[in-house]
């Protein structure tokens, strides 16, 4: 598989049609819905079909830069479990046998089919129109447009803040550089927008500018994991629960990598 630091082959998964003239091969870029595949089902377990999903979900969430979460789905031998990451780990599925319940089977195939980008785990705040990826914001009490010229850095992780950088500008206003840092942020913590806006107001030089900062809202909800992505679901009560750090919302900050340039800064809870 093209993209990865390591060489690394996909044993299944549901891909994104090719663009006209892409080369030959695939890239993480493309995978919708990773699977892994054993013949035999004692293959079930973490030392074995579990990280090597997670591996693959790590993987995907690296090269595609607005994803949030990755549904993906172990079948080792007759015994298939479908699976979430997120930013706050891992969530599988009771498992079933494919052989007795081939209904649940065909479901969960046609599941993975007909879910839109949304389902999937892409960020709907992310826009695009003719082949232009946007964002829009509330600034100074109008909606501006922010055009995504390229990634700069994306974090390669599943759990954890997964920071991405974007290098855009202004709708119309090429010429202003902007720097767009977008990560999960831990509620106890202070919002980073908050204290470039702090700098800026001091005027200390040689930091970035602050341009504007928010909480990502999903359908006017802010975009945090329990809610949003999870949708509610007490993980606390698996009988296989493991507990650990709880994180909270994502942030997107949009700030600027030099003096005089402007920063644009977004949010979003992780838990």
């Amino acid at each position: 598989m093209q993209g990865s630091r390591a060489d690394r082959k996909l044993d299944v998964g549901f891909i994104d049609k090719m663009k006209p003239g892409q080369e030959p091969g695939y890239h993480w870029k493309q995978i919708l819905v990773p699977g892994e595949l054993k013949s035999n089902p004692t293959a079930d377990t973490a030392s074995k079909a579990w990280l090597d999903l997670g591996r693959y979900a790590r993987e995907v969430l690296a090269a595609q830069d607005t994803r949030r979460f990755v549904l993906g789905f172990t079948l080792c031998g007759p015994l298939m479990r479908v699976w979430a990451f997120d930013r706050l780990g891992a969530i599988a599925s009771e498992r079933f046998n494919i052989n007795e319940d081939g209904q649940q089977f065909v479901s969960t195939i046609l599941g993975f089919l007909w879910m839109d980008e949304e389902a999937l785990g892409f960020d709907p705040t992310v826009m695009t129109l003719n082949d232009e990826r946007f964002i829009e914001i509330e600034r100074n009490g109008s909606t501006e447009r922010i055009v995504i010229d390229g990634v700069i850095l994306r974090a390669r992780c599943v759990a954890g803040r997964a920071a991405t950088c974007w290098k855009a500008h202004p709708e119309g206003h090429p010429e202003t550089p902007i720097v767009i840092k977008d990560s999960w942020q831990y509620l106890e913590r202070d919002e980073e927008g908050e204290l470039l806006r702090e700098v800026k107001n001091k005027g200390v030089k040689n930091v970035a500018r602050y341009y504007h900062h928010e909480t990502v809202q999903v359908h006017k909800t802010n975009d945090d994991i329990w809610n949003n992505v999870r949708r509610g679901l007490d993980v606390t009560a698996a009988t296989n629960y493991r507990p650990g750090r709880q994180m909270p919302p994502s942030n997107k900050a949009k700030d600027a990598p030099q003096k005089g340039r402007s920063s644009t800064s977004r949010k979003r809870p992780s838990s």
